[in-house]
């Protein structure tokens, strides 16, 4: 049986590497998350750039196409007045194409500031698609140097399953399920060892009475308060 301890104790070692491994395939390094949300962030910023853009030319053509058509008024208010021969009508005309005159200051005020606005975006634009293609770069090269890793680990993962599979096959089934039980609920841990007269998984003090006992026999013995396995390191000894 105390051989039978000694591949629990390798079997352990063995699972928390696996479970280790496996949680890094599941999941990208967190340098290359990091990069793909800043680069979802600069995309996102990117995109209400060129809403905003259109938003703002849509508007030009607007207030261009009203100047246009406002200024086609005033050209023929004008020709208007020439044959007007009441002095009530002439001074109305005048009075309409002055307000015309005014609303198209206003409108040209606002191509101004859609120009400016247009101007300062595609500013913005500019230096968000650099940021981008800056970070694309550099997620690219995570990418590349992380799939090396990968194919490391996943070798690594595939030659723990095979002697998992191995020491598996030489534990007694009915231990072997105590084992995977343990560690279901005991975060991993199944086996502890006896550390300065405490065991190591749950802390607590092991009687001086049990720690001769188990320094003696070659039973499988347990923890009397975790019921984990229980066991001495060769430093113990």
């Amino acid at each position: 049986m105390d051989n039978i301890i000694k591949i629990l104790c390798q079997l352990q070692d063995i699972d928390l590497q696996y479970e280790s491994f496996a949680s890094q395939l599941k999941s990208s390094p967190q340098s290359i998350l990091d990069l793909e949300a800043k680069i979802a962030s600069l995309e996102a910023q990117q995109a209400n750039a060129e809403n905003l853009i259109k938003t703002f030319e849509k508007k030009q053509r607007t207030y261009e196409s009203d100047i246009r058509d406002n200024e086609a008024h005033i050209k023929r208010s004008r020709e208007k007045t020439k044959s007007i021969k009441s002095n009530k009508e002439y001074q109305a005309l005048l009075k309409e194409i002055e307000d015309t005159e005014k609303k198209n200051a206003v409108l040209e005020e606002e191509v101004i500031k859609c120009l400016y606005e247009m101007e300062s975006s595609s500013g913005a634009l500019t230096t968000e698609k650099e940021k981008l293609k800056d970070l694309q770069k550099r997620l690219n090269k995570e990418k590349k140097t992380y799939e090396v890793q990968r194919k490391d680990i996943e070798q690594r993962f595939s030659a723990l399953e095979t002697e998992r599979k191995s020491l598996a096959d030489q534990v007694p089934k009915n231990v072997l399920s105590r084992y995977t039980f343990l560690r279901k609920v005991g975060q991993g841990v199944a086996v502890g060892f006896v550390e300065k007269g405490t065991c190591s998984a749950c802390h607590t003090n092991i009687p001086a009475q049990y720690v001769i006992e188990l320094r003696k026999t070659q039973d499988i013995q347990y923890c009397l308060t975790c019921q984990r396995f229980l066991t001495w390191r060769d430093e113990e000894l």
